[in-house]
């Protein structure tokens, strides 16, 4: 009986563990309507990959940002992100290139009518030293023009 309290006790904290997730996005428009500023918090024993990975078909996944379409604002260019830590990573064989502890993001945009919703979808990998986790984070903002 004592085993299996153990074995579901592991099993729990495990559960919890895994269901927390080691990025905070908080997501906003910039003061004078712009763009949209894009900030993550990523816990001090994780990496976020960048958008711009060096070796894209190689090595963790970068991170996306999926803009739904609407006739209501359109994205200007691509989305701009901090300097990464771009260095050759042995798990994986390549260079790479990744956020700690914070990440910024900013994607310029054109607003062409009054509170428009703006639904994201953030496909990202996060990985710290013994394991790598993909995630796919939806919001809903709503902008100003």
């Amino acid at each position: 009986m004592k085993a299996l309290f153990v074995t579901l006790s592991f099993c729990f904290c495990c559960l919890i563990s895994f269901s927390q997730t080691p990025v905070t996005w908080d997501i906003k428009q910039n003061n004078n309507n712009s763009s949209i500023e894009i900030n993550a918090t990523i816990d001090s024993t994780w990496h976020l990959y960048a958008v711009n990975v060096p070796n894209p078909n190689e090595g963790p996944l970068p991170t996306e940002f999926h803009f739904s379409e609407n006739s209501n604002y359109q994205l200007v260019g691509e989305i701009k992100e901090g300097n990464p830590i771009s260095l050759y990573d042995h798990n994986f064989g390549v260079q790479v290139s990744y956020f700690e502890k914070k990440a910024s993001f900013e994607q310029e945009i054109k607003i062409f009518s009054d509170n428009v919703e703006l639904k994201l979808e953030i496909a990202y990998m996060v990985c710290n030293e013994s394991m790598c986790i993909p995630f796919n984070d939806f919001f809903t903002i709503n902008l100003k023009n």
